[in-house]
Formats: structure tokens, C-alpha cells, sequence
């Protein structure tokens, strides 16, 4: 089976007599799911919600503290480009939230993550100096729970919570996300976003003129395109594979299992042996070593946006160690004030009778 490795390859334009399945930033996504329309009111819709929920969402255990909001600050401050955030927060918050993420899962994690970078560009919660990235969603969701065994095809694109049990780590390997390509005609760079399979151009775009034209310098060779390794942006990505748990295999019937591919800051978090609890995108694939002649073959496997870990009485905590947020053995942080608290507490202090 062949995993989103960011494959490079020279193509022409797409065959219209395949066009079974539509691949978007790594998912197989049957055509005709959704109307292009509602899609597009569907998300119109959710991203004021959720930028609601991040900059509005209060700590349980102290009223003052915007938790999420806090959280993304204090991460993107050190370097570290995720978000971890409770399925059953958004739920609570709205239930259009909760049921998008659930239901509708590739396209939602796509327009939430688009929301925190934003976020993070408003309020300047990156580096000073530093280049803003894309942030890393990851779910945490402990209910709910589907057994390996009972994930079907009525939850593809739906979001699961599989407990299991890891027996094979692959390696790390590097996927080019956002690619840098040189013509060799004119020296000219464009830059090129990856979702699953990179089509290097046919011709020039940063030269547009005729074959034709009088100025022959102006004129580029077809396929000029090279790419530039080294200035490339990639993100890691790993797959590991996942058995369900002993206690849940029935008497007399093997353990079944199932690939779980993971990327960027869920990489190299477990090892073989490990109980885990996965939260995961139930996803197809292209399986390559099937006849061509079979149309429609697809394989299952899970795109894993959420790891918690798993102790033999069945509590679930972070990989960690630590308690999952919301807990009430978290520790209290100092709040993030506005600027408009800020003003409001200088005035406060000019009072003469303030004390």
C-alpha cells in the first residue's frame, strides 16, 4: 500500500475516465459527497465559531483564565506549532462544532488549523522573528470509544477513538509539504503547495510569451521546472500499526490490526508495547497491489490526529504522563489580560480612593 509520501512525477493533465475518487491534502475523498455550495456556506459558517471558542473558552477550574487561548500563546512562544483541544469542549461550546469534527473530519481539521494560524498572526503570538507556520491540530477525546474491530465503511471521513495496541513502529520519513522549484531556462523560483502528489508545470509561469515571440531570451525550453531539495518545506510522518486490545478479541479469533498514520508532532511518541488510545480520521487509500482491472478497491487505514495513553486499569492520560487538560489537578496559569482590561486597571490605579 502506498502512503501520502509526497511523490514527485511529471503529469499531464487528469484522465476523465478516472475520477472515481478526489485526493485532498493526503485524503481520498469520494466526488460528489458534498455540494460545492454547501461546502462552502459550511464553512463559512464554522469559522466564526470556532475563532469564538479559542479566544472565549474559560479554564474549569479558574473562571479568569481563557484556556485555549492561553495554551496556543504559551506554545507558539516555544517553538511548538500545536494545539491540543478536548473534543467534548468544542461539543459543549457548540454543537456544530462538535458535530463537523465528528462527522465531516478531513475538511473541518483543515479549516480549524487555518483559523489558529490566523489567531496567531492577530494577536502576534509567534516568535518575534520568526516565519509563521501552520499549527498543528490535535484532538483529545477519551468517549465514545469504537472498538478496532466494529470500524466499518459507514464512518469513512468520521472521526474515531480506537484503544489498541502498538506491535510495529515504522520510521520517520520527510513529506514535502510546500515545494521550491527553479526554471532552467530563465532562473526564475516559484513556490508550489503539496497536498498528495506534485505536478511539476508543463511550462514556464513565471514566462508566459509565445514560442513565437521576436525576443528568443524571453523564451523558456517545455518542462523547465527543477526542484530545489534543500529549500523545500517537509513535515515528518510515520506509520505505525495498531491490534486491538486482548481483552477486546472474542474467544477463538485472532487479534485484528490496522495501519495508523501519523505526522508532524505526533511522530516518535509511542513504541512497540505501548497501550494507546487513538483519535483518528477513518480513511481510505489506493491499493496498489490489486489488478488495475478492479475499479473502486480502496484500503482502510487511520489518519491519526490525537494519542493518549492507556494504563492496564483503563485511565486515560497524556502520553506524558500528566493529566489531560481540564483535569483538576492542572495547575493554575496567569490569564492572558486584553488591552482593553489593561486600560481599565490603569485608571483603577490613579483612584485616590482605590485603597
Amino acid at each position: 500500500m502506498q502512503y501520502d509520501l509526497g511523490r514527485i512525477s511529471r503529469v499531464g493533465p487528469p484522465n476523465s475516465d478516472n475520477v472515481s475518487a478526489v485526493h485532498t491534502n493526503g485524503e481520498s475523498v469520494l466526488a460528489g459527497d458534498e455540494p460545492l455550495g454547501a461546502s462552502e456556506r459550511s464553512r463559512a459558517s464554522l469559522r466564526p465559531k470556532f475563532k469564538e471558542f479559542i479566544g472565549s473558552y474559560r479554564s474549569e477550574t479558574c473562571a479568569t483564565v481563557l484556556k485555549y487561548k492561553l495554551q496556543l500563546h504559551s506554545n507558539l512562544f516555544r517553538g511548538r506549532n500545536f494545539l491540543e483541544v478536548k473534543w467534548e469542549h468544542i461539543a459543549k461550546f457548540s454543537e456544530d462544532l462538535g458535530t463537523a469534527l465528528r462527522s465531516r473530519a478531513p475538511q473541518t481539521i483543515i479549516l480549524f488549523e487555518e483559523v489558529l494560524r490566523e489567531i496567531a498572526e492577530e494577536e502576534q503570538f509567534y516568535q518575534p522573528n520568526h516565519q509563521s507556520k501552520d499549527v498543528h491540530l490535535q484532538v483529545l477525546w477519551s468517549s465514545n470509544i469504537t472498538k478496532l474491530r466494529d470500524i466499518g465503511t459507514e464512518s469513512v471521513s468520521h472521526l474515531v477513538c480506537v484503544p489498541g495496541l502498538i506491535i510495529k513502529v515504522g520510521r520517520t520519513r520527510l513529506r514535502c509539504t510546500r515545494a521550491i522549484l527553479q526554471c532552467q531556462s530563465c532562473k526564475s523560483i516559484v513556490t508550489l503547495p503539496v497536498s498528495k502528489d506534485l505536478e511539476l508545470p508543463k511550462r514556464c509561469l513565471s514566462n508566459t510569451g509565445p514560442l513565437g515571440s521576436k525576443d528568443k531570451q524571453q523564451t523558456c525550453r517545455p518542462s523547465p521546472y527543477t526542484l530545489l531539495s534543500q529549500s523545500c518545506e517537509y513535515e515528518d510522518q510515520q506509520v505505525i500499526k495498531l491490534q486491538e486490545l486482548p481483552s477486546e478479541v472474542p474467544a477463538g479469533e485472532m487479534p485484528r490490526c490496522m495501519s495508523v498514520m501519523v505526522d508532524r508532532y505526533l511522530t516518535d511518541r509511542v513504541s512497540a508495547g505501548n497501550r494507546v488510545l487513538v483519535i483518528a480520521v477513518n480513511s481510505v487509500m489506493d491499493n496498489k497491489k490489486v489488478s488495475q482491472r478492479v475499479v473502486g478497491l480502496r484500503s482502510q487505514y487511520l489518519r491519526c490526529v490525537g494519542l493518549m495513553s492507556m494504563n492496564q486499569d483503563n485511565t486515560v492520560r497524556n502520553l506524558d504522563g500528566s493529566p489531560l487538560p481540564g483535569s483538576s489537578t492542572n495547575t493554575t496559569r496567569l490569564p492572558i489580560w486584553q488591552s482593553s482590561d489593561e486600560k481599565t486597571f490603569e485608571e483603577m490605579s490613579k483612584r485616590p480612593t482605590l485603597y
